[in-house]
């Protein structure tokens, strides 16, 4: 169990530090990041025609 727990801790951190970046070479805010990542975990739907 600690050791799941200890993963998911280092993965957040990850993402964390991934989106600080994101924020600092764009200029966007968190949330700005957040929407599209949320379509990815969400399933993006295929183009038209690519179904």
């Amino acid at each position: 169990m600690t050791l799941g727990a200890r993963k998911a801790v280092d993965e957040f951190a990850k993402l964390e530090e991934s989106e600080a970046g994101v924020m600092k070479y764009t200029g966007m805010a968190r949330d700005e990041i957040k929407e599209p990542g949320e379509a990815f975990k969400n399933g993006i739907p295929a183009p038209p025609g690519q179904n």
